[in-house]
């Protein structure tokens, strides 16, 4: 049984979270990734309902492929979003799109508010340099 330690994966000011804090406190915790399942396959436009998923599942499951899908979902709905750094991440971290990667990393830096960033930036040269040195073998 799964048991959520960390609510905070839930903006407080949504009906939603309450919902989800519900669940928990219930011991159904078992039901809570289902739950953001069908909450995405009833809001598919809904950011917050990809958010959710995505935050519950880094949390509990950060290997799957489903978070994968929904990072990318986030990217495209909001690529200032920090998420799009995780995503980043596991795209690089499993050696897939290298190009995907690099956009992802501009389209995330181009954003005033993230152009400051350290991480984003860290993540951009070690693109960048990982991709040379292969380039040179």
């Amino acid at each position: 049984m799964v048991v959520l330690e960390n609510l905070q994966i839930f903006d407080k000011e949504d009906v939603f979270y309450e919902f989800i804090r519900f669940l928990n406190e219930c011991d159904k915790a078992e039901e809570i990734e289902d739950v953001l399942h069908d909450y995405v396959e009833s809001n598919p436009n809904n950011l917050n309902a990809h958010i959710y998923l995505c935050n519950y599942l880094n949390n509990y499951c950060p290997e799957s492929e489903v978070l994968i899908k929904h990072l990318k979902v986030i990217a495209e709905y909001c690529p200032s979003d920090e998420r799009v750094l995780l995503l980043i991440e596991k795209l690089w971290n499993h050696g897939k799109e290298v190009h995907n990667c690099l956009q992802l990393s501009f389209m995330f830096l181009d954003y005033p508010s993230n152009e400051k960033n350290v991480k984003a930036w860290k993540l951009l040269s070690d693109i960048l340099l990982k991709s040379e040195d292969s380039k040179e073998n």
